[in-house]
């Protein structure tokens, strides 16, 4: 791959990661959407900024892939669930941002609606962002010893949450998972940087 693209894809996930500490910063706990900026409310805005945030993670997703090798089985259902989780993830955030306040004021049942529609992706976004990050963390060169013994952790663990039963992806467990991902997403975008003497 070239220089260029290998850099833009190691900058752009250690956007994501740092630009994602942001959104949970200001990501209320609860549905907060009295205006905030014309009709914008705390709630759309948080949520706009993170589905804004995807074609960024694209990018770097895709840089990885590239650098690891698309010819590789492994790799290629890496960047197959990447791209799942980015639409499943694209789903969740408009949907709690624009279509749950709006079917709450319609009704009740509509509002609910929304939120099981919601958490629903945020469920498939988790499960298929850590078959990700745990397939890369296989596919890594083994100089990356740190970034392959992480990956696993970092991605199986919430696979094996959501599998559970257990997982209620409301914003303090997203947080948690998010913080692992941040971790990996910042690592993963080094190592892109980073060229070897003689590569």
């Amino acid at each position: 791959m070239s220089a260029a693209n290998r850099t833009a894809g190691g900058w752009a996930l250690i956007a994501v990661g740092l630009l994602n500490v942001l959104v949970f910063l200001i990501h209320p706990t609860r549905g907060d959407h009295a205006p905030l900026i014309g009709p914008w409310g705390i709630n759309a805005i948080t949520h706009t900024l993170g589905v804004g945030l995807m074609p960024v993670l694209l990018l770097g997703c895709w840089a990885l892939g590239e650098w690891l090798g698309l010819d590789r089985p492994l790799v290629r259902f890496a960047l197959c669930c990447n791209l799942l989780a980015v639409v499943l993830v694209c789903i969740a955030g408009l949907t709690s941002g624009w279509i749950t306040p709006a079917g709450f004021e319609l009704s009740e049942e509509a509002g609910r609606l929304g939120v099981a529609l919601n958490r629903a992706c945020d469920r498939g976004y988790v499960a298929f962002m850590g078959l990700a990050m745990a397939c890369n963390g296989l596919a890594l060169p083994a100089r990356h010893r740190a970034l392959k013994l992480f990956s696993p952790f970092a991605g199986l663990m919430p696979v094996a949450w959501v599998l559970s039963g257990a997982f209620n992806p409301h914003v303090h467990a997203m947080l948690l998972l998010s913080a692992g991902q941040v971790v990996w997403w910042i690592a993963a975008g080094r190592a892109l940087l980073v060229k070897p003497t003689g590569q």
